[in-house]
């Protein structure tokens, strides 16, 4: 195996690496309230940052080496005696299943964001209530007193 092929196989181990830890942010998601959601959210955009920057660097070298871009791309198949380049088709094809895994998930995702989003909503609604009502139970106090509540009702011109 040449030197720079055995650095493409150890990109793409890496990148597999950080998509099984993005798996496991992802399938922790399932589970979190709106605030660890928050944190799972952020470690993902890290590790898909650190992808982008291996997917960078694959780019750069399969640029001189043509056949390997064709073989990771899964475009050919690799001869069976080309160790190098079947051991990049494999490494490729177990990145891509991972990612299949984790895209095949993302709607349960995105779902459980959407109703930990409401959740919260819903909760501030209630409390914008509470308050708007604690309010009107002064106003109905102070007017019971006899307050004068007129400057509550002048329109202020700035």
């Amino acid at each position: 195996m040449t030197n720079e092929r055995a650095k493409l196989l150890q990109l793409l181990e890496e990148k597999k690496e950080l998509f099984l830890e993005m798996e496991q942010v992802s399938e922790k998601m399932l589970l979190m309230d709106a605030d660890e959601l928050t944190q799972a959210c952020s470690q993902r955009q890290k590790i898909l940052d650190q992808v982008q920057e291996i997917d960078r660097v694959l780019k750069g070298m399969c640029q001189e080496d043509e056949e390997a871009r064709l073989v990771m791309n899964h475009e050919v198949q690799p001869e069976a005696e080309d160790k190098a380049l079947k051991a990049l088709y494999e490494m490729s094809f177990a990145v891509k299943a991972v990612v299949n895994r984790i895209v095949r998930e993302e709607e349960a995702r995105r779902n459980h964001m959407e109703q930990q989003r409401d959740a919260i909503k819903y909760k501030i609604e209630e409390l914008n209530q509470s308050g708007s009502s604690v309010a009107r139970q002064y106003l109905q106090t102070a007017k019971m007193n006899g307050q004068d509540l007129s400057f509550l009702r002048k329109t202020r011109n700035f």
